[in-house]
């Protein structure tokens, strides 16, 4: 596989703004060819992985799998691999395993995920979404640790970083 080139934070912006200003129908669309394009994740997204999540976490899921999938689709500069349960569980389980393995709070556990990631952008965008929703309530504290894990690794297994 070859490297993905270096996903700039004014294509995430771009996107993000994209879908949220989408009307309900242009994002069922989006929503059908996500789901065809990449089965296995919709499935993780709707998974028992995420079965303590409130709806609106979710949804914040769904909203940031669409973007992740979107900005990598169409800046990757390549196909993005379909992705299987098995590379998915496992991305899944090496960021567990660090993420568990560190001490402090939420944001201190997150910096190990930061060292030498070729698409810091990238996770920026899910940290940042992260903590503005916790700062507006909107998630709990599993909420945001699930949120954070299943996201890095959706993404890095489309980096083929897993």
């Amino acid at each position: 596989m070859k490297k993905f080139p270096f996903i700039e934070e004014a294509w995430i912006d771009a996107t993000i703004r994209q879908i949220a200003d989408n009307d309900e129908q242009s994002n069922e669309v989006l929503l059908e060819r996500f789901k065809e394009a990449q089965p296995q994740v919709l499935a993780y997204v709707f998974s028992e992985t995420f079965a303590l999540l409130v709806p609106e976490e979710k949804e914040q899921l769904l909203f940031m799998n669409l973007v992740l999938w979107s900005v990598l689709t169409k800046h990757g500069g390549q196909a993005l691999p379909i992705l299987s349960d098995q590379i998915i569980g496992d991305s899944e389980e090496q960021n567990w395993s660090k993420f568990l393995g560190e001490k402090g709070s939420f944001r201190e556990k997150l910096n190990i995920f930061f060292e030498n990631y070729p698409q810091e952008d990238l996770l920026a965008f899910v940290e940042d979404f992260l903590m503005s929703e916790e700062e507006e309530g909107d998630l709990s504290k599993e909420g945001q640790e699930y949120l954070f894990i299943g996201l890095k690794s959706i993404m890095d297994a489309y980096l083929g970083l897993s």
